[in-house]
């Protein structure tokens, strides 16, 4: 059987693995790549996280209060592009 990139990529739209990364890519839920909690740093469960809306994107995080802490403070706990500022970020030549 011959599979097309095309094919390939609608294949694997509906991948749990295939979550966007960029909220400003298509506005869906951020997921840091560690699932860590932008506030508390605890790694967060998708079923019992709080989802908040900070600056137009929505973001998991571990708690209501967390949820709270994120949206009055949000320069405190992300980059300016909407990073988690606890997020894993790659390291290596040509990387800031």
């Amino acid at each position: 059987m011959i599979v097309t990139t095309a094919l390939m990529g609608l294949l694997l739209a509906g991948h749990p693995s295939a979550a966007p990364i960029h909220p400003d890519v298509d506005g869906s839920l951020f997921q840091a790549i560690d699932s860590k909690c932008p506030v508390t740093g605890k790694v967060v469960n998708p079923d019992k996280g709080v989802k908040v809306m900070v600056r137009g994107r929505e973001y998991l995080v571990f708690n209501q209060a967390a949820a709270e802490e994120l949206a009055a403070n949000p320069d405190k706990y992300l980059d300016p592009d909407g990073t988690p500022k606890n997020a894993k970020k790659p390291d290596g030549p040509g990387h800031p």
